[in-house]
């Protein structure tokens, strides 16, 4: 079966530091209900607004709130290789099997220098390297093509994409397809089944924070070859994806996970607090998700 992963937020305790409390009260919430993997420090996690010594602690919280079964990714990406490298080493340290990895972002990258970044990486640990393809928010894309190089190269062990463009998906699929052992994850909520249909080995998703349970049930759909209810679970989670960019990305996570009781804080500065208005719409869409029945 192809996987599943929370892609978490980052708890924050009342005087804005990551939370222990929070990431074991969050990470009890999706093991209760069936997902049991888990992404650290990833965009949803804000890992931009995140210290070295806070993203060490944030993947020390989970895993120490974490058990056998339980697969846990830790995203090490940042612009500055020495850093990376850090992150790298303490992943080692504490028994991290895979990392997730985008190139330096900001100052734009030719592909030659986008695939020796990964070659350089990939000379300083064995841990299994999943490329990060959010060209959004990196501004250095990896195209089907680069994505290739990294595959035949043994410089990447996977690739999640979160460019939303699934024509760019199923090329990497095609071209990826005899690279065996090559992991193809798709990280765009709206893509998700149409990824798994088309051959995707997975999903790392920011929504699967709250609607963990209507993407197991999804996946168990696909499993029994039920497509037409998997279609109606992927059209529902679409209403509630939605709800995620209310604010700026990704506040409103928070937000919905309050409503559940599941507490996680308040995002960190710069990001700020949903207005009323912006809450009354958010509660709303939340009503309108619990009424709506999939059968």
């Amino acid at each position: 079966m192809p996987s599943l992963h929370a892609a978490l937020i980052t708890p924050f305790d009342d005087e804005g530091k990551p939370s222990e409390a929070g990431f074991e009260e969050l990470t009890r919430y999706l093991r209760k209900s069936g997902v049991r993997g888990f992404v650290v420090n990833g965009t949803t996690g804000l890992f931009p607004y995140l210290d070295q010594d806070e993203r060490k602690n944030c993947i020390d919280y989970v895993l120490n709130n974490s058990n056998k079964s339980d697969d846990v990714i830790v995203c090490v990406g940042h612009s500055n290789y020495n850093n990376i490298i850090e992150l790298i080493k303490h992943c080692e340290r504490k028994g991290v099997d895979t990392i997730l990895l985008p190139p330096p972002y900001y100052i734009r990258l030719s592909r030659e220098e986008i695939v020796e970044f990964y070659k350089r990486i990939r000379a300083q640990t064995s841990l299994k390297i999943i490329a990060y393809n959010i060209p959004q928010l990196t501004n250095n894309p990896l195209t089907p093509e680069i994505i290739s190089v990294l595959a035949s190269e043994g410089l990447a062990d996977g690739v999640k994409d979160t460019s939303g463009v699934l024509q760019n998906f199923q090329k990497t699929i095609i071209l990826t397809e005899n690279i065996k052992g090559f992991k193809r994850i798709i990280g765009d909520d709206y893509l998700t089944l149409s990824s798994l249909i088309m051959g995707g080995d997975g999903a790392i998703l920011g929504s699967a924070n709250f609607i963990p349970a209507l993407w197991v049930e999804l996946y168990n759909c696909l499993a029994d070859m039920n497509i037409s209810k998997a279609v109606k679970l992927q059209k529902k989670a679409d209403k509630i994806i939605d709800a995620m960019f209310i604010g700026s990305f990704p506040s409103a996570i928070y937000y919905i996970l309050k409503e559940l009781k599941v507490n996680c804080g308040l995002p960190r500065f710069p990001l700020r607090k949903l207005s009323e208005e912006e809450l009354d719409n958010l509660k709303r869409t939340l009503r309108n998700f619990n009424k709506d029945e999939v059968m």
